[in-house]
């Protein structure tokens, strides 16, 4: 492994490629882990890319040997969290999901309160219920939110079950319900989490009570799931 023929068999053959150096860092290619890469050679300095840099036989910048478990393209030695494709340094923080998504530990988690949930927000889905042979119902697909908080309106685009007003139990979940009486009392409760300032997601439940036995005919409760964005 010196370039030289040292068997007098008309050719420097320690290896097939005939002792070269390819990639010109200094070290033959019977001795190099990779010959057409420099940044790898017998000596060299680890660093993170993937590679085997010194020749040791295996990339080990990271006790996670340079990995990519998440998917996210980012190697482990790279990121915060390789096993959370939500988490890396490209990502921006998403407030209240509990992931250091920026890969950031000074950027803060939190949701904002205030003004922040204001406007129109559209379901990915309509939710839609009738009963009381379909005069007892309701069907929307967007949410008018007013966020004071600690309080917050919701206001679906019909009616019934028209406004809705409650308060924030935490900075990002809320609950918010109305009741329509009459002769069968309708009852509607939307929980929600905002899991970012232009993305919620919620449930619907609703119910009915009858003040007159059988008042309320053929309505049964139940609940919806939706996402909702602006």
């Amino acid at each position: 492994s010196d370039r030289h023929d040292n068997d007098c068999n008309g050719a420097p053959d320690a290896d097939v490629a005939g002792e070269f150096d390819f990639d010109t860092d200094g070290s033959l290619s019977c001795i190099d882990c990779n010959d057409n890469d420099g940044d790898n050679t017998p000596g060299g300095t680890e660093v993170c890319d993937g590679q085997d840099n010194d020749c040791d036989g295996s990339a080990d910048f990271d006790l996670a040997g340079e990995a990519d478990v998440d998917g996210d393209l980012f190697l482990s030695c790279e990121e915060c969290d390789d096993n959370e494709p939500l988490a890396n340094p490209d990502l921006s923080e998403i407030c209240g999901d509990g992931i250091d998504n920026d890969c950031n530990p000074s950027t803060s988690d939190e949701c904002p309160a205030g003004d922040d949930y204001d406007g129109q927000w559209v379901m990915d889905s309509t939710a839609a219920y009738s009963c009381f042979a379909g005069f007892i119902g309701f069907s929307f697909d967007e949410l008018t939110i007013a966020d004071n908080a600690p309080s917050i309106s919701v206001t679906p685009n019909s009616t019934p079950p028209g406004a809705m007003g409650g308060s924030f139990s935490t900075a990002t979940d809320f609950s918010v319900d109305v009741a329509l009486l009459g002769v069968c009392d309708e009852h509607f409760q939307i929980d929600g989490t905002f899991t970012g300032t232009d993305t919620l997601s919620a449930t619907l439940t609703y119910w009915y009570v009858e003040p007159i036995p059988g008042g309320c005919f053929d309505c049964v409760g139940g609940t919806i799931s939706f996402t909702a964005s602006r």
